[in-house]
């Protein structure tokens, strides 16, 4: 039996237009995928420009941050050593001032506690050996200056910051070459009658925990001290009635006393010496003031 012509016509008409229909389908998909494909690779793209953008601004907040950092630095760099200039000034004017005070004290205790020199040379700079004056004086010393006289034995770049003004030298050369006696000699009597109930009283007095003896310098280093210091005296001129009265004077002498070797005692004889000559033309010149003051 032969086809009929409506079928071979519906088959000529509509199998093309299938073919046309698949084509576009395929080709749509085929767009749609190289769509997705393009729309990842854009996406990525942002990613990494994005990315690329954060670690830009954590370079360069980075960057400032230093820059920062060294302009405070550098700004800071002068204050510093201004600083330390600052706290070395304030460190040195008050051990300046600690010295002044105590050797004004020093001082004062040696010549200013009698009312008069025949007062200070009995009751205060001879006073009779083992009297209750002598042993209560030798308590007091030490008391209060003991635990500088064992500080300062110690340190010969401490005893320098003493050796600046006649005045501060003469305090330091008596703390150690008279005051060290009474020193000395109040530790020897404690030493000697033992413990009391609580400690030694020496330990009481110097402040030890539990009453533990301190050790102080001897005499021999306390006096060899005191020559040297007499010595730096002399040396600067200043052992002399322009910079000392005359009860000072005599205990800047001291030191040359107690060193009795044959030229150190004619070198006390000849400050005596010149001493009294000043002192006389001194009398005479207030003699002839006196005169012409009552004409």
């Amino acid at each position: 039996m032969s086809a009929s012509p409506s079928s071979s016509s519906f088959s000529s008409i509509v199998l093309p237009l299938l073919c046309l229909l698949a084509g576009a389908v395929a080709g749509a998909a085929a767009m749609a995928t190289a769509a997705g494909a393009a729309s990842g690779s854009y996406t990525a793209n942002l990613k990494v420009e994005k990315e690329d953008d954060e670690k830009k601004r954590d370079l360069q907040q980075q960057t400032q941050e230093k820059e920062a950092r060294g302009r405070a630095y550098e700004a800071a760099a002068p204050a510093a050593p201004a600083a330390a200039a600052a706290a070395a000034s304030t460190a040195a004017t008050a051990e300046a001032t600690t010295v002044e005070a105590e050797a004004a004290s020093i001082l004062s205790l040696w010549f200013d506690g009698g009312q008069d020199i025949e007062s200070n040379y009995r009751h205060r700079w001879f006073c009779a050996p083992g009297s209750e004056r002598q042993l209560a004086f030798d308590k007091e010393i030490h008391s209060r200056y003991s635990l500088l006289l064992q500080r300062l034995a110690s340190d010969e770049e401490k005893r320098k910051e003493w050796q600046k003004t006649p005045k501060e030298l003469l305090a330091l050369l008596i703390l150690f070459d008279q005051l060290g006696r009474h020193i000395n000699r109040h530790h020897t009597r404690m030493k000697r009658e033992g413990p009391t109930e609580g400690g030694t009283e020496e330990g009481k007095e110097g402040g030890e925990e539990g009453g533990t003896a301190r050790s102080y310098p001897s005499q021999g280093q306390t006096d060899g001290i005191a020559l040297g210091l007499a010595r730096e005296m002399q040396s600067r001129g200043w052992l002399s009635h322009l910079h000392l009265s005359v009860p000072e004077h005599v205990f800047a002498l001291m030191p040359l006393r107690h060193s009795p070797t044959v030229g150190s005692l004619q070198e006390v004889l000849c400050h005596i010496d010149s001493r009294e000559t000043a002192e006389e033309q001194a009398k005479n010149l207030l003699h002839k003031f006196r005169k012409t003051t009552m004409r």
